[in-house]
């Protein structure tokens, strides 16, 4: 081992990752060209190599045309198991994914390094990524290699795009981050002020979707695919899902290609070979930007909605252009069309949030005069009910901070659970919310209904979660009578894509009036009762409304109110 110390900030991203470390000489991120990358942008693509039994990462990976390649995986962080991909003899989950990519940089630090130390690793992430996502991205952190002196920190993509761009700045300004990556869109309203040399940076709002540059590819990919298939050789594929699934992963980087093309140019023709299922497809184009626009536009709207939500009325001083979707024309124009009145910064828009990443960590290693104050991006409450939330910390709040509550129990016994919930929904089973666990209180010395509990929530600098539960005492003592977190779920508590698959395999066959009847069924149930729970009135609403509205949804909703009703 070196006696080199490294100070790091990576940006993993959807479509690339990047990676600065700070120079004692300079004292100034640079840009690392790892693996012999000739552009210090990775491309986040893993393929495997049956025949060297190794994954290659990176260009080398995303350059295999054709092959079946893992991507994009990092919008699905945080959703363990659920979201694994097989390919070949080799499967991942969205954190070993992250891992590779991690300890592809990892390993090219080191040997450009000679086995260096790790001071101080600050990663960026969306800003809406919940405490799962948080502790997922940390957890393939470490397993990639990563045991910095001081400490890894996470902070929000938009925030730390601000964060490098604060570098520029000497005087108070309100800050915009508008951050359109590879999979990702977030909007954060910051406040930037200096005084006598000492910088603070603080989020006041933030926003975000999960959308971003693969949308765009996809919206290409759909026009090849359906030109293709309206050629004479084409026709013969129209129900071949198969072709199209195997088409539409061969045409990716082609679509990338075009849509990177028709930013520079009004038009894009061609004519170019793919290979799906093992045979060669001659693909003829001729796209125009206009055509393209036309495609993206909803999308595009979208991201512009949401920024003004953020903004609301607000005086703002610039719009800070980040991520390398930002470099499509259109979203340019459609920003200048809604805020006509505010500069637009456009500063090297793909490695900006990695600058921001590696700044904090000179930040954090360093004792730097530069304050840095994040938000809550999603609530934080508890549900002892089984039903409803009651949120304790709020979007908005800055973090760290703790909070503590008295909560009473509401059935006897020598144990006591609730929920921890992250999301803006006061009901538990919201598909808006993320159930983080089941807090448990086991051999409790009260063992009567509405004996007092209280129950401790801090988000630390990262934005992760720590709880703490005791039990209390008359004379106020507190007691943490074996408490542990653990991840039991009730029925109502399922996760909304598991309930979304028995539903449909159980009205698979059902048509819309037969779920009405159904749904009527349940009615009857629930208005039976003598005593009705707060829930019942949310149940009826949705029944009675959601025979109008989609088929596939209401199946959700008919099959939820069952499994409810069925526990009286």
């Amino acid at each position: 081992m070196s006696d080199v110390r490294l100070i790091v900030g990576i940006d993993l991203g959807t479509t690339n990752s990047e990676c600065f470390v700070y120079s004692t000489t300079t004292n100034t991120p640079e840009l690392q060209y790892l693996n012999g990358s000739l552009t210090g942008m990775y491309p986040s693509v893993i393929l495997y190599d049956q025949k060297a039994e190794k994954f290659i990462v990176g260009q080398e990976a995303k350059d295999n045309e054709g092959a079946k390649v893992w991507r994009e995986m990092k919008i699905d962080l945080g959703k363990g198991e659920a979201k694994k991909v097989t390919i070949g003899s080799q499967t991942l989950n969205p954190i070993t994914f992250s891992t590779i990519i991690l300890k592809y940089i990892y390993e090219g630090l080191q040997q450009a390094y000679n086995d260096p130390i790790i001071e101080t690793l600050v990663i960026t992430v969306p800003a809406d990524f919940k405490d799962a996502e948080r502790q997922a991205t940390l957890k393939a952190a470490h397993d990639a290699g990563f045991e910095p002196e001081n400490e890894i920190r996470l902070i929000n993509e938009p925030t730390a795009a601000a964060l490098a761009y604060g570098e520029k700045l000497n005087e108070a300004q309100t800050l915009v981050s508008f951050d359109l990556g590879g999979g990702t869109f977030d909007v954060t309203f910051l406040e930037y002020d200096n005084i006598d040399g000492v910088r603070f940076y603080q989020a006041l709002k933030t926003d975000g979707l999960i959308l971003g540059g693969r949308d765009f590819d996809r919206k290409i990919i759909d026009y090849l695919y359906e030109g293709y298939l309206a050629t004479d050789e084409g026709k013969a594929y129209k129900k071949d899902v198969p072709f199209k699934e195997s088409f539409y992963l061969s045409a990716k980087n082609l679509a990338e290609r075009i849509k990177i093309n028709l930013s520079k140019t009004e038009s894009v023709s061609g004519t170019d070979i793919i290979k799906v299922n093992g045979n060669r497809i001659i693909l003829e184009y001729n796209i125009t930007r206009d055509q393209f626009e036309k495609m993206i536009e909803g999308l595009v709207d979208r991201t512009i909605q949401m920024t003004k939500k953020v903004i609301g009325e607000e005086e703002v001083g610039c719009i800070l252009m980040v991520g390398g979707s930002t470099r499509v024309p259109l979203i340019k124009k459609k920003i200048e069309e809604a805020f006509p009145n505010i500069p637009r910064v456009d500063d090297n828009p793909d490695l900006i949030v990695a600058l921001g990443a590696c700044i904090q960590a000179s930040i954090i290693s360093n004792k730097k005069e530069s304050f840095l104050n994040e938000i809550l991006t999603n609530p934080l409450g508890i549900s002892v009910s089984g039903d409803f939330v009651k949120h304790m910390l709020y979007e908005g709040t800055p973090i760290p901070y703790e909070i503590e509550e008295r909560f009473y129990r509401a059935d006897d016994g020598d144990e006591v659970s609730a929920f921890l919930v992250q999301g803006k929904d006061i009901l538990l089973e919201s598909r808006n919310n993320q159930i983080l666990g089941e807090i448990v209180l086991t051999g409790m010395k009260n063992t009567e209904a509405g004996a007092p509990v209280d129950i401790k929530i801090r988000v630390d600098n990262s934005g992760m979660v720590e709880v703490t539960a005791s039990e209390v005492e008359e004379d106020g003592a507190k007691f943490f009578n074996n408490f542990k977190i653990g991840s039991t779920m009730r029925v109502q508590a399922q996760n909304y894509a598991d309930l979304r698959a028995q539903a449909f395999e159980k009205y698979k066959d059902k048509t819309l009036q037969d779920l009405t009847a159904i749904a009527d069924e349940i009615i009857e149930k629930i208005e039976a009762r003598e005593e009705k729970v707060p829930s019942d009135h949310w149940l009826l609403e949705k029944l009675q409304s959601g025979r109008y509205g989609n088929l596939e949804e209401f199946k959700v909703i008919v099959y939820r109110a069952d499994l409810k009703t069925d526990l009286y």
